[in-house]
């Protein structure tokens, strides 16, 4: 069973302490729990360290260089793209190795500002060491003007580049770009929740094993490595999710259009933490809890 990190008080919450993820209906109990490799919420909104589901237990974080941004959807995680990277501080032999692995799915809610010319930005990068064929895989932004995504897999077979249709990337807009994979078929790109197209070509599988010292095994979120800026992402990310089996058309509609995820309306409930006028302790010293989808 997941540990899921705790939400700060305004975050809607299941009963149980359970949160309910901006924009992600993943719930304890769900199937879009099963194969979830990696859950990061970013919902510190300070500091350096932040939180992350990995496997079925928790992990600390690293903030590199990125800044907290508050928005009416919660705290986002600003990428100057410069080098700013979130690094996922796990055991190399955690979950999130899928050295083998014949389908995934990778998904993420980002705002993205701007996109280099020439090169690729990274949402998610399981680089592995600088030099050598030591890469797993990655995910993001297509450089060259197209506004594409890409998703790149270091098979066994070869290296995959799999490109995206042009222009689902929007500018300056908040959007869940989610990308499926199974091996020796076309990956699958998604926009809010929707198919948007398959990728130009069909990567065989499995995804390799990446190579490399402790530190460069490790996952990064908004860059490939900090120490090489050439892949940074200039925008913003609110939240990433990842998991070793390919996701079905009809549950990456669910991530984007049922928050509260896979339960019924009216068997469940949710707590909001209420705060007074001018930071006063809230009179009622208590959430108020309701039902989801049934009467107030």
């Amino acid at each position: 069973m997941h540990a899921f990190p705790t939400a700060p008080p305004g975050i809607f919450m299941l009963d149980g302490n359970k949160p309910s993820p901006h924009g992600y209906g993943i719930n304890e109990g769900d199937s879009l729990e099963d194969n979830l490799c990696l859950y990061s919420p970013f919902w510190e909104n300070a500091g350096s360290r932040s939180q992350s589901v990995v496997g079925d237990g928790t992990a600390d974080g690293t903030n590199i260089g990125t800044t907290w941004v508050t928005k009416p959807r919660g705290p986002v995680l600003d990428f100057g793209g410069l080098g700013d990277a979130f690094r996922v501080d796990i055991p190399f032999s955690d979950a999130l190795d899928m050295g083998g692995a014949t389908e995934a799915t990778w998904s993420v809610w980002s705002t993205v500002r701007s996109l280099d010319g020439a090169r690729d930005s990274r949402f998610l990068d399981h680089h592995g060491a600088t030099t050598g064929n030591s890469w797993g895989w990655a995910y993001g932004p297509e450089g060259g003007g197209t506004l594409g995504m890409g998703l790149f897999i270091n098979a066994t077979s070869g290296n995959w580049n799999m490109l995206s249709d042009n222009s689902i990337v929007t500018l300056d807009e908040c959007h869940l770009y989610t990308v499926t994979w199974r091996g020796g078929d076309h990956c699958r790109f998604y926009l809010d929740g929707k198919f948007f197209s398959n990728g130009d070509k069909v990567a065989a599988g499995p995804i390799a094993t990446v190579a490399g010292t402790a530190d460069e095994r490790k996952i990064y979120i908004g860059d490939r490595d900090p120490a090489d800026a050439t892949r940074a992402l200039d925008g913003q990310i609110e939240s990433v999710a990842i998991w070793n089996r390919a996701l079905e058309t009809s549950e990456i509609k669910k991530l984007f259009s049922e928050p509260f995820g896979l339960i019924t309306p009216g068997t469940q409930t949710i707590s909001v933490e209420v705060a007074a006028a001018g930071g006063r302790k809230n009179p009622l010293n208590m959430p108020l809890t309701f039902p989801i989808g049934g009467p107030l």
